[in-house]
C-alpha cells in the first residue's frame, strides 16, 4: 500500500503549478475549518462545559505544539543553499517533540484541572504534537518545490482525523475514547502519507549528529522562542477569560475569537507557497521583488480584512448563533475587534518571515519577550475590568504593539550591508 500511495502522491501533472497552490490551499482550508467544526459538533453534543474544556484544550495543545515545531521549517524550507538534510531536520524533529510532549504533561499536572479536563487536554496536545512528525516531511516536499504534495498529506491527515472523531463523538457520546482513536489514527496516516513518500528523497531515515543538531538549534531557538511566545500572545486573552470566568464563559468568546483565524488562514495560503521564493530573491539580492512581494502580501490582508469585518458585522452573529447553539447577540462589537486583531496578527506574520529570511531572528526575539510582558500586564485586568470586551480590545492592543516592533526592526535592519 505503501508504494501505490508514494506514486500517487508524486505524480505529476499537466498543471503542475496551479495543481500545487489548489491543492495546498485545500489543505489549508480544511486545516483550519476542521478546528471549527469540530468544536461546534463538542459543544452541541455535550455541553458548554465540556465544549469550554475542549477550547482551552485545544489553546494549550497548540502552545505546546509549538515547541514541538520548534519553527524549523521555516528555517528548512528557506534553507535553499541546503545546509541540512532531511535526516537532519527530523532528528531535530523527534527530540523537540518529545520535549513538548513532557512540558504539556507537567503544565496539565501542575494546573489543577479535573480528571476529564486533564484527559481532553492531554489527548489533544499528543494529536497537535505529532502533527510536528508530519510537518518536517511536508516541509521537505516543500523545499524540492513539491508543495501539492504538502497540501495533499495535510488535507488527507485532516479530513481522515476529523471525520472519525465527529463519527466517534456522534455515535458514542465519549469524547476521550473518539480523542484516542483519532490520536491512534493520526499515527498511521503519517507513516503512509509523508514518512514513506519522502524515502525517495533521502534514504536515511533519521539522524542525531551533534554537531548539526547544535547547530539546528542555534540557528532555530531564537524562531522558535518567538513562535511559542507568538502561539501564547494568539491565545492570552483565551488564556486570561479562562482564569478569570472559568469554562462556560470561554464557550462564548471561543465562539466569537475563531472567525479571526480565517484571516490567518488567507495569510497562511498566500504566503506558505512563496516562503521559498521570498529566500530566493533575499539571497539572489533582487530587493525591488522582495519588496513588491512583500507589499502586495500586506495590502491583499489590509483588504481581506475589511472584507471581514463588513461581512461579521452585518451576517456574523447570527451565523456564528445557529451554528454554536449559543446567544451571541451581545458580542458583535467583540467579534469586529477581534477580528481586525487578526488582521494586524496576519501582517505581523509577514514580517516575521521578512526578518526570518533576513536571518535576523535574534533580535526579533527581544520583540516577542517584550510584548508578552505587555500582553501579561495588560490583558487581565482588561478582562476584569470590561470582560470579553476588554479582552478582545487588550488582545487588539497586543497585536498593534507588536505589529509596530517588527516593522521598525525590518526599518533599522535594513540599513546593515547584508542587508536588503
Amino acid at each position: 500500500m505503501g508504494t501505490w500511495i508514494t506514486e500517487a502522491l508524486w505524480k505529476e501533472s499537466k498543471h503542475q503549478t496551479e495543481n500545487q497552490y489548489k491543492w495546498y490551499a485545500l489543505g489549508s482550508i480544511l486545516f483550519a475549518l476542521s478546528t471549527l467544526i469540530i468544536t461546534i459538533i463538542v459543544t452541541r453534543v455535550t455541553d458548554e462545559s465540556t465544549g469550554g474544556m475542549f477550547s482551552i484544550g485545544l489553546s494549550l495543545a497548540q502552545w505546546m505544539s509549538t515547541i514541538a515545531y520548534f519553527e524549523i521549517r521555516t528555517f528548512q524550507v528557506t534553507d535553499v543553499k541546503r545546509e541540512y538534510k532531511l535526516y537532519q531536520y527530523v532528528g531535530m524533529r523527534v527530540l523537540t517533540c518529545i520535549i513538548a510532549f513532557g512540558t504539556s504533561i507537567v503544565i496539565i499536572a501542575f494546573s489543577g484541572y479535573t480528571i476529564l479536563k486533564a484527559q481532553i487536554v492531554g489527548l489533544l496536545c499528543f494529536y497537535k504534537i505529532f502533527e510536528g512528525i508530519s510537518d518536517v516531511y511536508e516541509g521537505e516536499y516543500q523545499r524540492n518545490n513539491r508543495i501539492d504534495i504538502s497540501g495533499k498529506s495535510i488535507f488527507f491527515r485532516t479530513l481522515i482525523c476529523t471525520v472519525v472523531l465527529i463519527l466517534g463523538i456522534l455515535i458514542t457520546k465519549n469524547i476521550i475514547w473518539s480523542l484516542i482513536v483519532m490520536d491512534i489514527l493520526e499515527i498511521v496516516v503519517i507513516y503512509y502519507l509523508d514518512i514513506v513518500p519522502t524515502r525517495r528523497l533521502n534514504k536515511k531515515r533519521i539522524g542525531f549528529e551533534r554537531n548539526s543538531l547544535l547547530q539546528l538549534v542555534s540557528s532555530c531557538i531564537p524562531l522558535a522562542t518567538c513562535n511559542f511566545l507568538n502561539t501564547y500572545l494568539i491565545n492570552s486573552s483565551k488564556f486570561s477569560v479562562d482564569r478569570v470566568f472559568g469554562d462556560e464563559m470561554q464557550i462564548y468568546y471561543s465562539a466569537v475569537f475563531m472567525p479571526n483565524f480565517v484571516i490567518n488562514l488567507f495569510c497562511g495560503i498566500i504566503l506558505r507557497p512563496i516562503e521559498t521564493k521570498l529566500a530566493i530573491y533575499y539571497v539572489e539580492r533582487k530587493k525591488r521583488n522582495l519588496i513588491t512581494m512583500v507589499s502586495k502580501l500586506c495590502g491583499f490582508i489590509m483588504i481581506f480584512t475589511l472584507v471581514c469585518i463588513i461581512g461579521a458585522y452585518l451576517i456574523g452573529i447570527p451565523v456564528l448563533s445557529l451554528l454554536y447553539g449559543i446567544d451571541l447577540s451581545e458580542y458583535r462589537l467583540v467579534l469586529v475587534i477581534l477580528l481586525l486583531a487578526g488582521g494586524i496578527n496576519a501582517v505581523s506574520v509577514i514580517f516575521y518571515y521578512v526578518i526570518t529570511i533576513m536571518r535576523k531572528q535574534r533580535y526579533m526575539f527581544v520583540i516577542y519577550a517584550v510584548t508578552t510582558l505587555f500582553s501579561i500586564a495588560l490583558l487581565d485586568t482588561c478582562v476584569e475590568t470590561k470582560g470579553l470586551m476588554g479582552a478582545a480590545a487588550g488582545y487588539c492592543a497586543v497585536f498593534m504593539f507588536l505589529c509596530i516592533l517588527l516593522f521598525l526592526l525590518i526599518i533599522y535592519k535594513k540599513r546593515d550591508a547584508t542587508q536588503i
